[in-house]
């Protein structure tokens, strides 16, 4: 069974990233803390600022897993969640 398509919605006025229905799950809801971080580079080739934001990733992106730890290499592509 598929999970329903997801459909964005601002999170806040002043919050600066999305939500998606499956964020409703409550593995997904996930409130990521701002330090101290520890980059790891997953296979979309974005740098995630903890496990925790990669987490919410996957959430999103079952097929996303860690390349490695530390921030992706080449072009940089961050990805914030706040």
């Amino acid at each position: 069974h598929a999970p329903p398509p997801a459909v964005w919605l601002p999170h806040s006025a002043s919050a600066g990233f999305l939500i998606s229905d499956r964020d409703r799950d409550p593995q997904c809801n996930l409130h990521c803390s701002r330090s101290p971080t520890k980059p790891l580079c997953a296979s979309d080739g974005r740098t995630y600022e903890s496990m925790c934001d990669y987490q919410r990733a996957k959430c999103r992106d079952a097929s996303l897993s860690v390349v490695h730890r530390g921030r992706c290499k080449g072009c940089i592509s961050f990805t914030p969640f706040w």
